[in-house]
């Protein structure tokens, strides 16, 4: 593995831990008081937690180009 996949992998096994999962998976009255936030409903928690996941099925394809040689 080339030094730019390794750094892409650790991009998105930190992001996915620490962002998208818990905006995925904790309750909304947490995340509110986490991020001082008052979202009228939990599915805008839910849409950023997907967004970002979405972000990194990119950064995943990356991964691809990188190992071929490409710079993404």
């Amino acid at each position: 593995m080339s030094l730019l996949s390794i750094l892409l992998l650790i991009k998105i096994l930190v992001t996915s831990i620490t962002v998208a999962f818990p905006f995925i998976a904790l309750p909304s009255h947490k995340l509110e008081r986490v991020t001082n936030i008052r979202a009228p409903n939990s599915q805008l928690f839910r849409l950023y937690g997907v967004a970002i996941l979405a972000l990194l099925v990119g950064y995943g394809f990356g991964i691809q180009q990188a190992e071929t040689g490409i710079f993404p």
